[in-house]
């Protein structure tokens, strides 16, 4: 059981860090260029009756720009407080502004499950880093579509595997893959031998 709990941890918290930068945008190039893909129903109910005072893009960018300020301010205010925080901010940006049609209920979840997911990624200044790439893969959605989504991924991932970590590439042992290092990626393994394992990339011998 353990083994598997440390198998599913390092895989959700992966899959919350694709949801959480890519969510957002895929939600407004589907809705914008892809809305096809779905049956007539879903399309008219979801995308065609849309009776909201705010356009999507404009939705989406509210909600996650609130969300955002709760999460800070949780790190600001006492535990008393957080609960009474919590419940005026549920209703605030929840039951009020959908009842109020300022936001539709779809753009709600997405937003919603993309901040739960952030959650997951609470490490350092991972955060920080974390936010800017949401908005820029936002606007990304919203104007290019999935096609532009692909290619702002393939670029993100590039620049990722060029960056270098205390002498080690950021993405390794993805790039450059490496077989032997597998058994600190999807899971912990032996803390005792990954501490005093050697660590070796292809490249390391050209470089010295």
């Amino acid at each position: 059981y353990v083994k598997q709990l440390k198998l599913s941890v390092r895989l959700i918290t992966i899959l919350s860090f694709l949801i959480t930068i890519l969510l957002p945008g895929f939600y407004l190039a589907f809705a914008k260029f892809h809305d096809n893909l779905v049956s007539k129903e879903i399309h008219k109910k979801f995308f065609v009756e849309k009776a909201t005072l705010l356009p999507l893009w404009a939705e989406v960018f509210l909600l996650i720009f609130l969300l955002q300020i709760l999460g800070i301010g949780s790190y600001k205010i006492s535990r008393e407080m957080m609960l009474l925080v919590s419940l005026i901010s549920t209703i605030t940006i929840g039951t009020t502004a959908v009842d109020a049609k300022l936001v539709h209920p779809l753009s709600l979840i997405v937003a919603g499950i993309a901040y739960l997911t952030s959650t997951m990624l609470t490490i350092g200044t991972l955060p920080s880093s974390i936010q800017p790439i949401r908005y820029i893969f936002l606007f990304i959605g919203n104007f290019f579509g999935f096609t532009g989504m692909g290619i702002g991924l393939l670029i993100m991932i590039i620049h990722m595997s060029r960056l270098r970590s205390v002498g080690v590439p950021y993405l390794a042992p993805l790039i450059p893959f490496n077989f032997k290092e597998f058994k600190d990626v999807f899971y912990r393994g032996d803390l005792r031998k990954l501490i005093n394992s050697e660590h070796k990339y292809p490249h390391d011998d050209k470089s010295s």
